[in-house]
């Protein structure tokens, strides 16, 4: 399950009609194609096969934020298959960076299961249905396409990583490995701003996530990304009724997803910890004016 971001907002009473963006057959395909990777099995997709449809119920949320956010809320929910997609398109201002983080389109935050609902959609959404065979058509001519990070992308996850992984192994007080380690690389998404990563050597599954779009370069220079490791001998369970409460685990189901995106679908890369010409205090996030931005 995908960790939600945490947000200092409340939902006010007021009702928004979705962005038609939000609606269109091209967005909630990539919507569902997402999760295809990440969360559908065979299983999940029979109710929609017996009525040959998908049914997307889309909300558009008015939530009360700080002045001058701008950013727009929605959830999309699949109501037949118990799964509600919660979708943010940031727009806001950092001062203090004189940064203006803002997405294009809406970008998943979080996706939760939600009690299966076979009956009419509710007077606060806008129900969308497309035909069965056209999304199988879409999902099963794209299941191997891959939008891979270019290499400066790539250049920013590696120096990212390598940061993370050096105060990974402080923490536990464990010395950093001297030898080159390869990494598998996911996919990215065009409607997700995270990256998962898996350490084949470490047994660690690393996940990166931002609030902005991760190929915007002002994010390089200014910004740290959200990183979780997972450790797989240590921070996996069968269901996470196991640790109720807790985010710092995941689900054997989901490890098997991240492995096959990262290991079959990805790509490998070698990293150095630490690298030779890289200085094991340097982050790119450290120094909004200093020359890791790069």
């Amino acid at each position: 399950m995908i960790v939600p971001i945490v947000l200092a907002i409340s939902l006010s009473v007021s009702q928004v009609s979705p962005d038609s963006a939000l609606t269109s057959t091209a967005y909630l395909s990539e919507i569902t194609r997402y999760l295809y990777r990440w969360q559908l099995d065979e299983k999940d997709l029979l109710p929609e096969v017996n009525r040959g449809e998908f049914v997307f119920w889309v909300h558009a949320l008015e939530l009360e934020l700080d002045a001058g956010d701008r950013s727009q809320f929605a959830e999309i929910t699949l109501p037949r298959l118990g799964i509600r997609v919660d979708v943010k398109k940031s727009d806001y201002e950092i001062p203090e960076l004189d940064l203006h983080v803002r997405n294009d389109q809406h970008q998943i935050m979080s996706v939760e299961p939600v009690p299966k609902v076979s009956g009419a959609a509710p007077d606060d959404v806008q129900e969308v249905r497309i035909d069965y065979e056209v999304m199988r058509a879409y999902l099963f001519e794209s299941r191997s396409r891959v939008q891979a990070a270019d290499e400066e992308l790539l250049a920013f996850l590696e120096r990212s990583e390598r940061q993370q992984l050096r105060s990974y192994f402080e923490e536990r007080g464990e010395p950093l490995p001297t030898e080159p380690q390869e990494i598998h690389l996911a996919p990215l998404s065009s409607v997700a701003n995270d990256a998962w990563a898996f350490w084949e050597e470490g047994r660690l599954l690393i996940r990166f996530q931002s609030d902005m779009d991760l190929e915007d370069r002002a994010l390089w220079e200014h910004m740290h990304l959200d990183v979780e490791i997972y450790n797989l001998d240590e921070q996996v369970v069968v269901s996470l009724d196991e640790v109720a409460g807790s985010n710092a685990y995941v689900t054997r189901d989901m490890v098997g997803r991240a492995l096959f995106n990262c290991v079959v679908l990805g790509r490998r890369i070698t990293l150095e910890l630490p690298a030779p010409d890289d200085d094991p205090g340097d982050d790119p996030g450290d120094d909004p004016g200093g020359d890791d931005g790069k």
